[in-house]
């Protein structure tokens, strides 16, 4: 017997074989853990964020308006011919605006729903709550309903 022959038959006889215990056994674990660490964050919240920087942090909100559609889109309007003429503060006169998301009501293929802690970064307005219900409409996710709530700190 060709000792050689021998020890490649031995060497393959330990190595692990397809199926129960084998290769395939680590193939689903190794799947769902690149799903997580690539599934990243819904698109719905990309938008809820921008629309949150652009009307929170940057006073944009005629940039926000393209973010929405429905009564959230009729409220920015209003807003907006409210603030016509009014001349914008400037960047040292704003209050330092922070957000995060508090609430999250898990995002299906039409609807999702974030809500938000805003601080203001002024000590005469009180805890503020945004809660943005969003809408996948034409292609894209929009701002359908947007409310806020004053809350004691």
């Amino acid at each position: 017997m060709n000792p050689e022959r021998e020890l490649n038959r031995r060497s393959r006889a330990l190595r692990p074989r397809p199926g129960p215990g084998g290769w395939r056994s680590l193939g689903l674990p190794a799947t769902l853990a690149m799903t997580v660490m690539c599934g990243g964050t819904p698109a719905s919240r990309h938008v809820a964020d921008r629309f949150m920087a652009l009307y929170y942090d940057q006073s944009h909100v005629g940039e926000a308006v393209q973010l929405c559609t429905g009564a959230a889109k009729a409220r920015l309007e209003e807003e907006i011919k409210f603030m016509k003429g009014v001349p914008a503060a400037a960047l040292g006169e704003r209050p330092h605006v922070t957000f995060r998301l508090r609430a999250q009501e898990t995002p299906t293929g039409a609807q999702a729903t974030y809500v938000y802690r805003v601080h203001l970064g002024t000590p005469e307005v009180r805890a503020l709550f945004a809660k943005l219900v969003l809408v996948h409409e034409g292609g894209q996710w929009l701002v359908s309903r947007f409310d806020e709530k004053e809350r004691a700190s």
